[in-house]
């Protein structure tokens, strides 16, 4: 082995513990009342120090990996950094949203450099099976812990869109379908929709030599509701416990209720308690709520609108909750809508580039989709699959997901800059 790849394979152990971790902290910690979560927060830092010493070690390849994603992620890095020096700021929270782009910036740039080295085919498999194997530990917490079937906890499915896009045996394709469905989020839901049609249409154009690009395109965004439509229905008709609830979530109208609001809505009705709930707050979860503090923050000095708040600034939330119909005020670092939380830190205008430079580039892979080789195909359809969830429940410091972004963009789209180490 060479000595760096030392830290590469390092890199690999921390990712796999990162995701039993994610897949099972959150709920564990509810279930069992541990501190699991603050592993997660543990394998982040580990993975950033190690993903850094390695990028050190590869620093002569460092023009070859840099994008217009990587270069506008270090942008809003020093923005951020350089604007939050003179907001007044919380400086612990100056280093939480320095460790958020530092990580993501970190963990796309290995992505892109896995992308030109030949990976064991086991280490792609054992990725799979862990995130499998940390949801289905999560569902039978989830299902053991009666309290969270009130339909609005979620125990973070995204990740199961990677195995359901590779899609490399019957059981672990419907597995991972199982556990989205039940992991109750609906931009992941709507993902592996979308994924599902495209594993479809893909596999009949194959079968019938090929498919133009705009009858592809068309075949998978008529096929993605109609999918979408179909498992809903289904999923009402029958009524499986803990399958239902990701359909009734994508209403504006009341859908899941826990047990201490069914008693004031005997008390008072539900017709009055419900009125106090803004519709687009109960069809956002709140995310309205945080688009307008941000707004009202930027407000405040006309130059953060242009270089934001930076690191180190919170807002604001105060609205009626849609389960229990309390009002509820607290105060925010991260903002769940990746834009709003750009805008934030590092301004409007690298948010607006940002935003623009990653749909282009999903666009662009999902252009190329047919042309993939399987393993490329998998990580460039996850990565589209993931879009809507990037883009409503931004996380920089998933090093899977950012580095399987990095991964594919170099595969699908820099193929021709590729040499095989």
């Amino acid at each position: 082995m060479k000595i760096q790849n030392i830290p590469l394979w390092v890199f690999f152990g921390l990712m796999i513990m990162f995701i039993l971790a994610f897949t099972i902290g959150y709920t564990l910690d509810i279930h069992s009342h541990t501190k699991a979560v603050r592993l997660i927060t543990l394998w982040r830092a580990a993975l950033l120090i190690v993903g850094a010493t390695y990028l050190w070690t590869v620093r002569q390849d460092l023009p070859n990996l840099v994008d217009a994603i990587s270069i506008t992620v270090g942008c809003m890095l020093l923005v951020g950094a350089f604007s939050g020096l003179f907001n007044h700021s919380d400086w612990r929270s100056y280093l939480v949203h320095g460790f958020q782009y530092a990580s993501l910036l970190v963990s796309y740039l290995i992505g892109r450099d896995l992308a030109r080295r030949d990976i064991p085919k086991m280490a792609f498999t054992a990725i799979f099976i862990t995130i499998l194997a940390g949801y289905t530990i999560a569902m039978m917490l989830y299902a053991a812990t009666p309290g969270l079937h009130s339909g609005s906890y979620s125990f973070q499915p995204n990740l199961a869109l990677l195995p359901l896009a590779h899609n490399g045996n019957p059981i672990s394709t419907i597995a991972s379908a199982v556990l989205i469905i039940v992991g109750n989020k609906r931009a992941v839901f709507i993902g592996a929709c979308f994924c599902t049609a495209a594993l479809a249409v893909l596999f009949i154009a194959k079968r019938r030599g090929g498919f133009s690009f705009p009858v592809q395109t068309i075949s998978i965004f008529v096929l993605t509701p109609m999918i979408a439509a179909a498992t809903i229905s289904i999923l009402s008709t029958v009524q499986i416990p803990l399958m239902g609830m990701v359909g009734t979530r994508l209403s504006s109208s009341p859908s899941f209720i826990n047990t201490d609001t069914k008693s004031r809505m005997a008390d008072s009705g539900s017709k009055m308690a419900e009125a106090t709930v803004d519709p687009l707050v109960r069809l956002t979860g709140a995310r309205n709520v945080e688009i307008e503090a941000i707004w009202q923050l930027l407000s405040s000095k006309p130059n953060e609108f242009l270089i934001g708040a930076g690191f180190g600034s919170k807002f604001e939330m105060d609205y009626v909750s849609p389960n229990n119909y309390d009002r509820v005020r607290y105060t925010r670092e991260q903002a769940d809508v990746m834009p709003a939380h750009i805008a934030m830190t590092s301004g409007l205008p690298l948010a607006i580039l940002f935003t623009g430079i990653l749909v282009v580039v999903f666009c662009r892979m999902f252009s190329r989709l047919g042309e993939l080789q399987h393993m490329d195909r998998t990580f460039s359809l996850f990565s589209i699959s993931l879009l809507i969830d990037i883009l409503l429940g931004f996380n920089p410091t998933n090093a899977l997901v950012w580095s399987s972004i990095g991964y594919a963009t170099m595969r699908s789209l820099d193929s021709g800059t590729i040499t095989s180490k």
